[in-house]
């Protein structure tokens, strides 16, 4: 479910960071590909059987503890389901864009804990193994992700309008190393299993 959620999460905050560099005509592009990015994020944690074939639980298991990773993946998940919803509501229908910086207040703490959360023990150089790979690197992810949500919450909310370009991106380049990791992945040139 991993890689397969990084692809998705990758995709749908390239095309974020896109938008907001002004670089599609109609916001609604974004809009669609956010509300197909979400719709595809709750099928994968609903079916949970696609993402066993990618990473073993064994693999992302926080000492030992496979339950709460999976757990903690899954919240992951459908905080960037529900984010990319509200993406979606906002292009699509012109919904109030202070709603998404609301919400990325929000997430931008969600995904602080998260990433406090995967990196349990990560940080310990002795514990580096191949093993903590993928738990360290949804650290990561959700650390990136609330760079992106904080960020979003100052251009949105206060609103700070310089901060559009930095927002932008910053979303372009994560969105692509997310969706790139995720790829090579699936293909089979990087391996995250452990």
């Amino acid at each position: 479910m991993e890689p397969l959620a990084l692809v998705l999460v990758g995709a749908a905050i390239w095309a974020y960071g896109w938008n907001h560099l002004r670089l599609l005509r109609d916001s609604k592009t974004t809009g669609v590909i956010s509300l197909a990015v979400a719709v595809a994020l709750l099928a994968l944690v609903v079916l949970k059987p696609v993402g066993s074939v990618l990473v073993t639980p064994a693999a992302l298991a926080i000492d030992g503890d496979v339950g709460e990773t999976l757990a903690g993946v899954n919240i992951f998940v459908l905080m960037a389901a529900l984010w990319a919803l509200i993406v979606a509501a906002n292009d699509l229908w012109g919904f109030e864009t202070r709603s998404l910086g609301l919400f990325s207040i929000a997430a931008a703490v969600g995904y602080v804990v998260l990433a406090l959360f995967f990196m349990n023990g990560n940080l310990d150089p002795n514990r580096w193994t191949e093993a903590v790979t993928p738990s360290a690197l949804m650290g990561v992810a959700s650390l990136a992700l609330a760079v992106i949500t904080g960020l979003v919450f100052f251009y949105t909310v206060p609103p700070f309008p310089k901060v559009r370009v930095v927002t932008a991106s910053f979303s372009l380049g994560v969105g692509a190393i997310l969706g790139l990791i995720g790829i090579l992945h699936v293909l089979g040139l990087l391996n995250l299993v452990g």
